[in-house]
């Protein structure tokens, strides 16, 4: 099934809502801005303190999968230890996997939390990791959150395999945000069809239903006639 060639219905007495089912994959051109629209308010929402970024060394005995997963090993030890000595929701975090030019992971992280050292987490990744380079930098202008989140965390996340494009800690959003309305999160009360959505809206038109779709994006020539 490719995106939007299926989609879903609901009705309500004599009115039928017509929407198309998307794939929701970071691979589809037509999902991926959504999904990165909403990626991008969740890592705002969190409101971040910290930009950290970890950096794989390259070497010849992993590959860059490989490096990816060891850098969340690494990385889950270091929140561990960071809240055993601070204290339980002292570390809540959002992090996006980048791949760089010749394919190696970057891990780019927001955080909130008070402070986390540059020297202390460098001497850690080199022990866990053998990967001192890190970056620490300080949130000093809140206003510039959207213009960090939306350069790093907004691009297009790398899928290494073994490990997730994104994640984030349970407590990261406070509050939780508004998200878009999905549809298909509403699954039970709408019907799924193996037909072009505005093929459907058309089929319904001509059985008497009222429809409710986005007719501006209907090919003309399949318009149902108005009287």
């Amino acid at each position: 099934m490719f995106c939007s060639e299926w989609s879903i219905v609901k009705f309500s007495g004599t009115a039928a809502e017509v929407l198309p089912l998307k794939c929701k994959c970071w691979t589809c051109d037509e999902c991926r801005p959504m999904r990165v629209r909403r990626l991008v308010e969740e890592a705002k929402a969190g409101g971040p303190t910290l930009f950290i970024t970890l950096t794989s060394r390259r070497r010849a005995s992993l590959t860059p999968a490989q490096a990816a997963r060891a850098l969340v090993v690494a990385w889950r030890q270091v929140r561990r230890e960071y809240i055993r000595e601070h204290g339980k929701g002292t570390l809540e975090f959002l992090t996006v996997f980048e791949a760089t030019k010749k394919g190696w992971p970057h891990l780019h992280i927001v955080a909130r939390c008070k402070w986390l050292s540059q020297k202390w987490l460098s001497k850690r990744m080199a022990s866990l990791h053998g990967s001192p380079v890190v970056d620490v930098r300080r949130v000093h202008d809140r206003s510039k959150v959207a213009a960090y989140v939306s350069k790093y965390v907004g691009k297009n996340p790398h899928r290494f395999e073994g490990v997730k494009r994104y994640w984030r800690s349970k407590g990261y959003l406070l509050p939780p945000i508004e998200t878009p309305y999905d549809a298909w999160e509403d699954c039970p009360s709408w019907e799924v069809h193996r037909q072009l959505w505005w093929s459907v809206a058309v089929d319904l038109v001509a059985a008497g239903w009222r429809v409710e779709c986005n007719w501006a994006e209907v090919p003309p020539w399949v318009l149902p006639k108005r009287e």
